[in-house]
């Protein structure tokens, strides 16, 4: 469990680089309107993130529908914005060093997202699959 864990951190540091790069290249780079530049890097980065997680962290659990698994990873990412918003901000709320505060609570969000993300994935995404193969 513990290798899946990483694996997925890795997968999505991957994710985030290539979300920031499409997102500074298609906004600044090419002045793409700001949520369409942040929407397609969104799309960009969670399929890059699918495909890693597919290929590396639950590599174990193949075949299946891959539209469907994709539809399924991509409602898990967004559901787990939720818990990395609500930290983002609880965190922003009772953190008062304003130096650092937004770093702290952009990390703080990530983390609960991640950790959202990495269940969901586990158990929804990738699970119902696993199961059926091993019994």
């Amino acid at each position: 469990m513990s290798s899946r864990i990483v694996s997925f951190a890795v997968v999505g540091g991957v994710g985030f680089l290539a979300d920031s790069a499409l997102f500074s290249a298609l906004y600044y780079g090419l002045e793409f309107e700001i949520l369409s530049a942040r929407v397609a890097s969104f799309l960009f980065a969670a399929t890059i993130t699918w495909l890693g997680n597919r290929m590396f962290t639950f590599a174990n659990v193949t075949g299946g529908n891959t539209v469907i698994q994709w539809l399924k990873f991509m409602t898990s990412a967004t559901v787990s914005l939720l818990p990395n918003l609500a930290m983002f901000k609880l965190i922003m709320l009772f953190y008062t060093n304003e130096s650092t505060s937004v770093m702290v609570a952009f990390i703080g969000g990530v983390l609960s997202g991640m950790v959202s993300n990495f269940l969901l994935n586990q158990y929804w995404v990738f699970g119902k699959e696993e199961a059926i193969r091993t019994h």
